[in-house]
């Protein structure tokens, strides 16, 4: 009855070697001369891993972000409300400021936001309707129409222009 367990224990025995020793055959132990190495061995890559060629706008998105411009926050003046004329389809804005520069072909931007809702719309400088805004090479106000249609409703309107920035309650209709 004692050695009935000696062929259980020898087997178990040997699967605890295997099981140690990685399972390694002889193939896999002799050395690969470096020659042979380089020219045979080549990277095994996971199906998981494999990376599909990038598209060009996925190129675009990865591009390291623009830097930001700090804008001038400018006073509005008190005694001439910042509106929107609905004749002219223009925000007349003044401010207090006095060494304000601009020119009419500088990027302005016009953003509005209410009700929960924001966009913005691209608006252009009018240097010529306006001239009591020119203070010599100076402005003391700005003229901006919207380049798209801004629909009935109050917001709060923010225009940026040249390195300047504007924000003001505003009704429109």
């Amino acid at each position: 009855m004692k050695y009935k367990n000696i062929p259980t224990a020898l087997l178990l025995a040997g699967v605890l070697l295997m099981t140690a020793c990685g399972g390694e055959t002889e193939a896999q132990t002799e050395p690969v001369p470096e020659t042979e190495a380089a020219e045979t061995i080549a990277p095994e890559i996971p199906e998981e891993t494999e990376t599909e060629p990038e598209t060009e706008s996925e190129t675009e998105t990865k591009k390291q972000p623009e830097t930001f411009t700090n804008y001038t926050k400018l006073t509005l003046s008190e005694s001439d409300t910042a509106r929107y004329d609905a004749g002219s389809g223009t925000f007349l804005v003044w401010f207090t400021e006095e060494n304000v520069r601009y020119r009419d072909n500088d990027a302005c931007a016009i953003g509005i936001s209410g009700d929960g809702e924001a966009y913005s719309v691209p608006g252009t400088i009018d240097v010529e309707s306006h001239p009591e805004f020119a203070n010599g090479d100076y402005y003391t106000g700005i003229a901006v129409k919207p380049g798209d249609v801004i629909y009935d409703g109050t917001y709060t309107v923010t225009i940026t222009f040249a390195e300047y920035m504007v924000s003001f309650p505003c009704t429109i209709g």
